[in-house]
This record gives C-alpha cells, sequence and structure tokens, in this order.
C-alpha cells in the first residue's frame, strides 16, 4: 500500500488526513482512500460526556477516523482543485505591487 501522510501548518496531530491506495495489479478495483481524523459528537449528551473524560485526560488510544474512497474521477478533479489553487497562488506572489 502507498501512503502519503498530511499534516495541517497549525502542527496539531489531530489535524490530519492520510491518503492510501494499491500500487499493484491484483486489486481489481483502483480506488483512492482519504482518511481523516474526526470529532464529532451529535447532540449534549455525548458532547458532555466526552467533556468530561477530556478534563480527566482521557485520549482514546486509536483517535477518531473516518474514510471516504475516491475513485479516480473524483481524483482527477482533486488534482484540477489544487492545481487551479496552486496557479492562483503563484499568480498572488508574482503579481506587481500597486504604485512599484
Amino acid at each position: 500500500m502507498a501512503e502519503k501522510f498530511i499534516r495541517c501548518d497549525c502542527g496539531a496531530a489531530e489535524h490530519q488526513a492520510i491518503l492510501s491506495y494499491f500500487p499493484d495489479e491484483e486489486h481489481d478495483f483502483q480506488v483512492l482512500y482519504l482518511q481523516i481524523h474526526l470529532t464529532s459528537w451529535g447532540n449534549i449528551f455525548p458532547r458532555l460526556w466526552h467533556a468530561i473524560r477530556y478534563v480527566f485526560g482521557y485520549h482514546c488510544c486509536y483517535g477518531h477516523w473516518d474514510e471516504i474512497i475516491i475513485n479516480k474521477e473524483k481524483a482527477a478533479e482533486i488534482r484540477d482543485f489544487i492545481a487551479r489553487f496552486l496557479e492562483a497562488s503563484a499568480q498572488q506572489v508574482t503579481a506587481p505591487e500597486n504604485g512599484a
């Protein structure tokens, strides 16, 4: 399995995502897995319970994770979106300042 770990620029270990796929040809499906750390607890009672546990220092050793399965078409959309972001960022950096 090929994996890429992406960590948030803020540096928090909870703010991360894992991209993975199987590069070999023995798998019939070709999909990309995106695993994301989650912190959603629904109504007030589960939130209160998690808050109490947090106050007393409880931390789940596995964290709260879920994953999204991305097919080739969606992966191409993500690639194009990131390419547009990088192009816009590059244009913003190279744009001349007003009054220069």
